[in-house]
């Protein structure tokens, strides 16, 4: 894969997870203390994915979660 950057490109790899590893509802299934499986939705900056936007998402419903939970 090539990366944009700057007047140049970076080359990259990418590797998919190896099947359902990848899969949170697989680790959802599995744990055993209270939990809740969330999406994130592009409407509301999932898609972000590690950018500052989804970081906030994050955090506020790992904070909401808490409060319902706590």
């Amino acid at each position: 894969m090539e990366i944009p950057y700057e007047d140049t490109v970076l080359h990259g790899y990418f590797y998919r997870a190896a099947g359902e590893e990848s899969d949170p509802r697989r680790l959802y299934r599995h744990l055993t203390a209270p939990k809740k499986l969330l999406t994130f939705t592009e409407e509301e900056g999932g898609d972000a994915h590690c950018h500052p936007g989804a970081v906030r998402l994050a955090v506020a419903r790992i904070f909401d979660w808490l409060d319902d939970t706590i």
